[in-house]
C-alpha cells in the first residue's frame, strides 16, 4: 500500500529533519521535545469564551487537569449541551494549551460547554 503524495511528502520531510523519533524518547522527555516544536500561530482567530475555567480531578495515578470553557451565558432554566474533548496525543503528548483554539471553536460553532 502506497500512500498518498501529501502524506508520502510530510513522511519524507520529517525523515530528512533529524527529528529523532519519539517513540525513542521516554515519554516524558518525547513530550519536552515535542513541545519545542511546538510553533505559536499568530493571526490565527481564537473565539472568546464567556467563561473558561481549569479544575483538577485526583486518579489513583495523579490528578487532571480538565479545562472548561463556555462560549456564551446559560439563558434562564437552559442547559446547554456538553461536549467532553479527549486528545490523547499518544496519552503522553499534548495538552490543554495545545488544543486550546480546537476546543474554542467547537464550543463556539456548536454552543456548547467544552471540557477539554
Amino acid at each position: 500500500m502506497e500512500l498518498d503524495p501529501q502524506s508520502n511528502a510530510v513522511v519524507t520531510a520529517i525523515n530528512a529533519s533529524g527529528v529523532v523519533p519519539f517513540h525513542r524518547f521516554h515519554p516524558t522527555e518525547a513530550r519536552k521535545e515535542l513541545l519545542k516544536l511546538r510553533v505559536e500561530r499568530p493571526g490565527v482567530p481564537t473565539h472568546q469564551m464567556s467563561a473558561v475555567s481549569e479544575e483538577s480531578f485526583s486518579t489513583p495515578d495523579g490528578s487532571v487537569r480538565v479545562r472548561i470553557l463556555q462560549p456564551r451565558p446559560a439563558r434562564a432554566e437552559e442547559r446547554m449541551g456538553a461536549v467532553i474533548y479527549f486528545h490523547g496525543g499518544g496519552f503522553f503528548a499534548g495538552g490543554l494549551d495545545e488544543t486550546d483554539l480546537l476546543v474554542r471553536q467547537i464550543a463556539k460553532q456548536a454552543d456548547v460547554v467544552v471540557f477539554n
